[in-house]
């Protein structure tokens, strides 16, 4: 049987992305120019551009006006069909991900976080503001609170410790549970301008803002969290599958 026909386009891309994921191109260089590929590919220019234009639609390739075409820094991809903590998805990555403390204080629970946390309104809360990193990279601003005292130990936490492996220990000392699910729900707005200083990014740039309320496997809401993504750091990706009705 002949094979299919793949278009030479689509070919150039996959060679491309292959030299990304291998490492031969690494994040922030330059890739040749239309021409030196249209050459090295023995195609037309239009072809090639066809090509780099998927790959940044991708997000793997970014073009700079003026100065050419290049390897996207890595993104951080999470997916909503999973539920995986920070620290879990940072790894995948293979870099190191580190969170850095902003504050921390005890509150009086509002009725907003009231019923997001089923408490009483006026029951203390730990309210704790800090910058999730990706190697050195600031990629979102996270703001979270918590039933206190239940949760004193993160408000006596090192600054540079992660939250996650606290809140897992809390859970099971504490409840003889484990972080289970979460409601949440996603805003496309723009940075504000202490957002953007603490983000390193521009003023008005477009973030992802995410509002999540984190249950344990007793249906206890032990967190919500509210955070500031950067738009251009973040990937969120999920898959559905259409279950028909019967008889069709």
């Amino acid at each position: 049987m002949k094979e299919p026909f793949i278009p030479y386009y689509s070919r150039i891309k996959e060679d491309i992305a292959t030299s990304i994921s291998s490492g031969e191109f690494q994040p922030g260089q330059r890739l040749p120019s239309e021409n030196e590929l249209a050459e090295k590919y023995l195609v037309t220019r239009p072809t090639v551009r066809r090509a780099l234009d998927d790959l940044v639609h991708l997000g793997l390739l970014t073009r700079v006006q003026g100065k050419g075409t290049f390897v996207s820094q890595p993104k951080l991809h999470e997916n909503l069909g999973e539920f995986l903590s920070y620290d879990e998805s940072a790894n995948r990555t293979g870099k190191t991900p580190h969170l850095k403390t902003l504050s921390k204080r005890i509150l009086s629970c509002d009725s907003k976080l009231a019923q997001k946390l089923n408490l009483p309104v006026g029951n203390p809360v730990l309210e704790y503001v800090g910058i999730r990193f990706l190697e050195n990279q600031p990629l979102a601003l996270r703001t979270s609170y918590y039933p206190y005292p239940l949760f004193q130990q993160i408000y006596e936490k090192s600054d540079d410790k992660l939250l996650f492996p606290i809140i897992c220990d809390i859970l099971k000392a504490n409840r003889s549970t484990y972080p289970a699910y979460k409601d949440e729900i996603f805003f496309v707005t723009e940075a504000k301008e202490n957002e953007s200083l603490l983000l390193k990014i521009k003023s008005k740039a477009p973030v992802i803002l995410q509002e999540a309320t984190l249950y344990d496997n007793l249906d206890f809401p032990y967190e919500y969290i509210k955070c500031v993504c950067r738009g251009d750091k973040y990937v969120f990706h999920d898959s559905k599958k259409r279950i028909l009705p019967d008889g069709e």
